[in-house]
C-alpha cells in the first residue's frame, strides 16, 4: 500500500506540472 501512495503522489506532481505549464503557453498566446 505504500508503494500505491508513493506512485499516486508522483502522478499528482505531475499532472500539476503539466497543468502549470499549459497556463504559461495559454498566458504566453494571449500576449
Amino acid at each position: 500500500m505504500e508503494v500505491a501512495k508513493e506512485v499516486a503522489k508522483e502522478v499528482a506532481r505531475r499532472e500539476v506540472e503539466g497543468a502549470v505549464l499549459a497556463v504559461r503557453e495559454i498566458e504566453g498566446a494571449v500576449q
